[in-house]
């Protein structure tokens, strides 16, 4: 459902792992221009976490970013791989936005990282809290137009989720 501005979901059934939300928005008639991806975490009854590797499977979106593996699994400190594919479009060199803000407040951290020749990014996990990466990239139509893209991924990693 949406509702001022803000996108809400209906779970018909109670979730006991983490799951991928994936999005594309595009103004009426247009082809999708924004594109976005967000884990969501869930703790057993017991307070457990509950991760998966369904959150690291691409999900079709025209750009998309995609973890290597989950990240709600790792700490400050460790490294997350994500690759950037692109329909039609080149994922080598293209810079991603890394926008950390720590759990429990503080200054929000900004970093940039860019993918290799395989599309793969590394992204430093600085600390707990929410996650933001970002990439703009354009992206082919089968008529040979291009257009520019903005993909998005979202997550948490520590605290309670």
């Amino acid at each position: 459902t949406l509702r001022d501005g803000a996108v809400g979901f209906d779970l018909l059934a109670p979730m006991s792992r983490d799951a991928l939300l994936g999005l594309s928005i595009a103004a009426e008639g247009s082809t999708p221009a924004q594109h976005v991806k967000a884990i969501v975490a869930m703790r057993a009854a017991d307070d457990s976490s509950q991760p998966t590797s369904a959150v690291a499977a691409r999900i079709g979106l025209l750009a998309e970013l995609t973890p290597l593996l989950d990240p709600t699994t790792l700490h400050a400190g460790d490294d997350l791989p994500v690759k950037l594919v692109v329909d039609l479009g080149e994922a080598k060199g293209v810079a991603i936005d890394v926008e950390h803000r720590p759990l429990g407040g503080g200054s929000i951290i900004y970093t940039t990282t860019r993918t290799g020749d395989t599309g793969v990014a590394i992204v430093r996990m600085q600390g707990d809290g929410s996650y933001a990466l970002a990439a703009r990239v354009e992206v082919g139509g089968l008529d040979g137009t291009r257009t520019a893209a903005l993909t998005t991924l979202t997550f948490a990693l520590g605290g309670k989720r």
